[in-house]
């Protein structure tokens, strides 16, 4: 496993019957769109292909469940929340979305699980001591520092958010604790108690907050005030495909959740990025499986969906670029659970596996008139 799949659909289905676990990590930023909603559509694909597959979609809400401050969710969509926590929202159409495809598609939705992804890590003992382990070793830094954040510092993968107004920081922050030369020999000292959990140090940004410039001191032990960017989809995996350096640790290295198989992923995560240029998901498949070295006991694949653009921006939850919002969608095209008329599901499905081009275009002529035209 390990293997990236570029928007070959024919090439994935195949691998079916060997997938146990898909996981999927939708952010909660704004609504869910039609690139959104593509990588729900191929798992639920996958799933009709193999009655044992499941699906966990994590809802990464640790950077959004806590901020009063909506500046940078588009216009209207602020107006369509009414006062709701952008979670509760996320949640509600990841639920509805799912349901319908689930029916299209012939697939049991109880094989289905939505978490948040703040609820999934709160009390995650296990979890905890896995990344704590990671950060505080020399072993650990170098590694990600080798495969997630070339030419920059460990600490970038993570943002606390102030403990006081819950703004994500917009620096990385300092790691203060005691460090060990390697991974294994820091995660044995946190489960013993011989050591304590790391503290980050960081300063709020923001200015409405009576900590703004202010230094302040966070203890690593709520994975759910921690933003890890766009490796969060990732994290859970060194809960579930444990890392192998547990192995080496007495007692340890036994999980009994289901390893993920397959991360389902958008086209923005196979685009240039950082100062090396190297796709999101080719650092991810660095870090997870590096060389001869993995990390993860067992390795996930990666497929990457198509890119969507709307006459040629980029479909974006928290930048805008579209109207072709699921409620939108769903008010034009409504799903016919009675099988008389496949809606605005049966309009997705056509439209992405009758292309194989790397990014789709969405106009006023395919598929989607009506609904562009209101």
């Amino acid at each position: 496993m390990g293997q990236i799949i570029r928007r070959n659909i024919q090439e994935l289905l195949p691998r079916a019957d060997s997938i146990e676990l898909i996981a999927q990590g939708p952010t909660s930023s704004g609504p869910f769109h039609p690139g959104t909603l593509n990588t729900l559509l191929t798992a639920l694909l996958v799933m009709s292909q193999n009655s044992h597959t499941r699906l966990d979609v994590m809802l990464m809400d640790q950077d959004f469940s806590y901020q009063d401050n909506m500046s940078f969710v588009p216009v209207k969509y602020r107006e369509n929340l009414s006062g709701r926590n952008l979670t509760d929202v996320a949640y509600e159409e990841s639920v509805t979305a799912l349901s319908e495809m689930s029916h299209f598609y012939g697939v049991d939705p109880s094989r289905i699980t939505v978490t948040r992804f703040s609820d999934y890590v709160k009390g995650n003992n296990e979890l905890v001591n896995i990344v704590n382990a990671l950060l505080r070793s020399h072993e650990g830094r170098r590694h990600i520092k080798q495969t997630l954040v070339p030419n920059g510092k460990s600490s970038m993968i993570i943002t606390p958010s102030c403990p006081e107004c819950f703004t994500a920081n917009t620096k990385p922050p300092t790691i203060k604790c005691k460090e060990y030369k390697f991974v294994d020999q820091a995660y044995e000292a946190l489960v013993t108690g011989i050591s304590q959990v790391l503290t980050l140090r960081a300063e709020c940004n923001n200015e409405g907050c009576g900590l703004n410039d202010t230094r302040y001191y966070l203890p690593f032990n709520d994975l759910s005030m921690i933003n890890f960017h766009y490796i969060s989809t990732f994290v859970t995996d060194l809960d579930t495909n444990y890392p192998k350096f547990l192995e080496k640790t007495s007692g340890m290295g036994f999980s009994s959740k289901h390893p993920v198989g397959l991360h389902i992923l958008g086209g923005d995560f196979d685009q240039s990025y950082g100062s090396d240029r190297t796709s999101k998901v080719e650092r991810v498949k660095r870090f997870l499986t590096h060389d001869n070295s993995k990390l993860l006991s067992q390795s996930p694949a990666f497929y990457i969906t198509p890119l969507f653009t709307f006459y040629g921006m980029k479909m974006s939850k928290s930048k805008g670029g579209t109207d072709l919002t699921l409620q939108r969608l769903r008010e034009f095209y409504p799903y016919d659970s009675h099988g008389n008329n496949s809606g605005w599901v049966g309009r997705l499905d056509h439209l992405i596996f009758s292309n194989n081009n790397p990014v789709i275009e969405i106009t006023e002529g395919n598929l989607f008139e009506d609904c562009l035209k209101y």
